[in-house]
């Protein structure tokens, strides 16, 4: 299956993303399993509300993750999510996209973060034993559906 590509506007700017090989994509989603496992719950709980209070949840799990983290790794796993990002034919520059902005650099890597894990995420949320589906931007799903 080819990679897709997605768009979305943040504060008047598209963004561009197209989704990682397999290999490149595996290797971010065990960092993020590693350091994200604290706080599984916290998105498991968030699955059915609003994208705000999603994006909410999200910036909740980063600040507990900081507890546990160090800085430098949770920076790198950020800046790794949005490595591929681009504006217009460039790749973004986030120190210079985002200066004063993280909200819109949370709210980035959490759309990327969806479009890159999100059937990952159902699967596991029915592996957990939640047999309820999970509203996606395709619909309501479950692994049944996968």
């Amino acid at each position: 299956m080819a990679c897709e590509t997605f768009k979305t506007t943040l504060a008047g700017v598209e963004y561009t993303y197209t989704q990682l090989p397999a290999s490149r994509s595996l290797r971010l989603k065990i960092r993020l399993v590693a350091t994200f496992s604290g706080c599984i719950h916290m998105f498991l709980a968030g699955r059915e509300k609003s994208d705000d209070e999603q994006l909410k949840i999200f910036v909740d799990a980063i600040t507990t993750t900081l507890n546990k983290s160090t800085t430098d790794d949770i920076i790198a796993l950020i800046f790794d999510c949005v490595a591929t990002v681009q504006v217009g034919m460039d790749v973004i520059d986030v120190d210079k996209q985002f200066s004063g902005d993280l909200l819109n650099l949370y709210t980035l890597v959490y759309w990327v973060l969806r479009k890159e894990y999100e059937s990952f995420l159902v699967v596991m949320i029915d592996l957990l034993g939640d047999t309820k589906p999970i509203k996606t931007q395709s619909g309501l799903k479950s692994i049944s559906q996968i």
